[in-house]
């Protein structure tokens, strides 16, 4: 972060100039933006804080609140052929399909997974087995999320033939 030490000059009709920074100073204390709102670029930065070494899925979507609200939103979503998710699950066998981990059993002994898109539906591909991926739910955020998420795409991509 830059500090300017400024001066701003008004004349008598109220309008006032532009300042002019006299010198320039480095702050060495940290910065961090602490929310970013990516649907209406609001943000909010906070000083003396490093940012945090972890996020979880609500970072960098919502800011903290000391009471949560609950929001109406509208939205629309692509309904997904069952179908399709049984086969790659099938198809997967309890491990993923990116990472080669098994999936966790949760507290009805099946073997869990989560069907991925590898190309995503608003990008006008048909739901179908050869563009879907089961992935451990790992896998998953890091193909949404990650830094890796356009290599893991194209690695998919490669191995389903796409």
């Amino acid at each position: 972060m830059i500090i300017c030490d400024c001066d701003t000059h008004d004349d008598d009709d109220d309008q006032a100039k532009p300042s002019r920074a006299k010198r320039h100073t480095v702050d060495p204390v940290p910065w961090a933006i602490i929310y970013y709102g990516m649907m209406t670029g609001e943000c909010c930065i906070t000083h003396c804080v490093a940012p945090g070494r972890f996020a979880d899925q609500f970072a960098l979507i919502e800011p903290d609140a000391t009471d949560p609200e609950r929001p109406t939103r509208e939205t629309s979503t692509y309904l997904r052929r069952r179908e399709v998710c049984m086969r790659v699950l099938k198809r997967a066998g309890g491990v993923c399909e990116y990472c080669g981990e098994r999936g966790f059993e949760p507290h009805d002994s099946r073997t869990y997974l989560e069907t991925h898109h590898v190309v995503p539906l608003c990008e006008g591909v048909p739901d179908q087995d050869s563009n879907v991926a089961a992935l451990c739910p790992d896998g998953h955020r890091r193909a949404h999320h990650g830094q890796e998420r356009s290599v893991i795409r194209a690695q998919l991509q490669a191995q389903f033939g796409r």
